[in-house]
């Protein structure tokens, strides 16, 4: 146990110390795609991603997926957020994200966006919901040694939430980046449902 606990130490340290190194470096790299006020909108965004991730050129999908996780208020068609240096932390975290679960999304895509529209609507995107609480409960239950453990019903109100926070400009569809946002939602919304009927479980 103790030397699981020392491994996960050391793994949390590098990963500090990788994060850190990818924000010196895109601070350093900031000024050459600021705007003359020292700023950085989208087009200087994914020209930054780009410069910073040569084998990984960012698509405009992952531009969004960056740019709304850092300015979350803004619509997705028409944001105005500017980065400052302040920002290259999180961008980095956001962009690795959005690189590691890439082609999960688009496989979800692949299989889920029938009409090749580029867009999931409500019952597309019900549809992969559920095929991903599906094989998370496998998870789950794989995890804890106990197949009896259930997958957590996609029902209106989850949808409902997941909708509201992942719909970014409320047109009722999601695209790659708003169907990522929902997906983590909702895999960290179904996993505390999990938790709180196994915790029934065990009272009862």
């Amino acid at each position: 146990m103790a030397m699981m606990a020392a491994k996960k130490r050391e793994r949390m340290r590098l990963l500090q110390q990788q994060a850190e190194k990818h924000e010196t470096k895109a601070r350093a790299h900031f000024a050459e795609f600021a705007t003359e006020e020292g700023l950085l909108d989208k087009a200087g965004l994914k020209r930054l991603l780009a410069k910073l991730n040569p084998d990984a050129p960012p698509s405009d999908d992952g531009v969004n997926y960056v740019h709304h996780g850092i300015f979350p208020d803004d619509t997705h068609d028409a944001p105005t957020g500017l980065l400052t240096p302040d920002h290259m932390m999180k961008m980095n975290k956001l962009y690795h994200y959005w690189c590691a679960k890439e082609d999960a999304v688009d496989a979800f895509f692949a299989r889920h966006d029938t009409d090749g529209s580029g867009l999931l609507d409500r019952d597309q995107m019900k549809a992969a919901l559920v095929e991903i609480e599906k094989a998370n409960a496998d998870k789950r239950a794989y995890d804890a040694g106990d197949w009896t453990t259930t997958t957590v019903e996609l029902t209106e109100e989850f949808l409902a939430t997941i909708t509201a926070n992942a719909d970014w400009n409320q047109n009722g569809q999601l695209s790659k980046a708003e169907a990522l946002a929902a997906m983590t939602l909702w895999s960290a919304l179904a996993r505390e449902e999990a938790k709180k009927k196994s915790a029934a479980c065990v009272v009862a």
